[in-house]
């Protein structure tokens, strides 16, 4: 039992061996998936070829998946464990790690705070069999923990002291490292030097960001309401949105239901194999490319077979019904100015990018999504 009545919620059967997986797997016209192994054991004669792929594959698609040896499954496993069984808590209990004043960037982030700023252009134009599930800007119901790998000020939850820190660290620089990797590559598949994003990285503000949702609640509601017919349709976790951030990467989420929108807007289901990554532009890789990188749109949903799934499986062990989802956000450095690097500034979209330091780009974007407070002067 940990302090002040926040206990642990016990592993049962199924919660990591047996996870459900229903993730649909989708073949992308155009995205790459790109095997490091080579890369990573020093072999320099791979590098090239490997960025080319990379840069294609997010000029085309806005993502790319890789496998990088270093990046195990059952890493991915211990640490989403542990987070199903923090999200299991009690909100009270939660709560106790939120950080506002720190606009939510340390410590957990209660659920129907965030809420994606508004696209509506963007998806106006999109066919309607490729807009997202939710269209409008509702609040996200789902919780979310922010951790920076390696930092002495970061929030370790009370019942979890013994395994909080390690886990994490050990998940987050794993994630990262591997970010670091394709930073690099990528930067040699657009003809830049191979340090030109990585310089520009160390240092960073990177975060290990899970989310956790609760899919038993969601499906106990609906029955209490007379809904199972809602069931028959997907409900939004993540509203449609795009990262503030350099690149994201993503290891394997408990129970699917990531869609992301290619550059030609078509939407699509993407399933991270075991042991891969999948990296996802942020709108400051786009900035720094001007536009021949686009950030990449995506959205979260409760898929409605895993759904119902969860409330018949899950009723003696809460924690497996929580999705939980395992990623990173890699950040540019907080004093670095944003703008088209060398190879990308003749692009004729450069001109849409003016400069802006990185920081500043950060807090507008979080003031868009409300998690930090809006300046009435700017």
């Amino acid at each position: 039992m940990a302090r002040d009545g926040c206990a642990q919620v016990p592993e049962g059967p199924g919660h990591v061996k047996d996870r459900m997986q229903v993730e649909t797997t989708a073949t992308l016209r155009g995205m790459e998936c790109v095997d490091l192994t080579e890369v990573v054991s020093g072999d320099g004669a791979g590098r090239e070829q490997a960025g080319l792929r990379i840069a294609r594959s997010l000029e085309r698609c806005g993502a790319v998946v890789v496998q990088d040896p270093r990046v195990r499954a059952e890493l991915n496993d211990a640490y989403c464990d542990m987070m199903q069984r923090y999200f299991a808590q009690s909100a009270e209990c939660k709560m106790r790690d939120a950080r506002p004043e720190l606009n939510f960037q340390l410590g957990v982030t209660p659920e129907y705070t965030e809420r994606a700023r508004d696209n509506s252009e963007y998806i106006a134009a999109l066919s309607a069999e490729d807009r997202p599930v939710a269209a409008t800007r509702g609040l996200d119901p789902k919780w979310r923990f922010f951790w920076r790998p390696g930092a002495s000020d970061n929030v370790v939850p009370a019942a979890f002291e013994a395994e909080w820190r390690n886990t994490m660290d050990e998940w987050g620089f794993k994630l990262q490292d591997t970010m670091m990797l394709v930073s690099s590559l990528l930067a040699v598949g657009l003809g830049a030097e191979q340090d030109t994003f990585e310089r520009m990285l160390q240092g960073g503000p990177h975060l290990l960001a899970p989310t956790g949702s609760d899919l038993f609640e969601i499906g106990q509601k609906m029955a209490k309401l007379g809904k199972d017919e809602a069931l028959a349709s997907p409900l939004p976790l993540a509203g449609f949105h795009y990262d503030l951030n350099f690149l994201t990467a993503h290891g394997k989420s408990t129970h699917g239901g990531l869609y992301i929108w290619t550059r030609e807007g078509k939407r699509v289901p993407v399933s991270v194999p075991p042991g891969g990554v999948l990296l996802q532009a942020g709108i400051q890789l786009e900035i720094l490319t001007a536009g021949r990188i686009q950030r990449g749109y995506h959205e979260v949903i409760a898929l409605p077979e895993v759904v119902q799934r969860v409330v018949r499986e899950c009723a003696e062990n809460r924690a497996c019904g929580w999705r939980v989802s395992s990623t990173v956000f890699g950040h540019i450095r907080s004093d670095q100015v944003l703008e088209p690097i060398e190879v990308c500034a003749q692009e004729e979209a450069a001109s849409r990018y003016p400069p802006v330091q990185a920081a500043v780009q950060v807090l507008r974007e979080l003031e868009s999504i409300q998690l930090a407070p809006s300046d009435p002067v700017s």
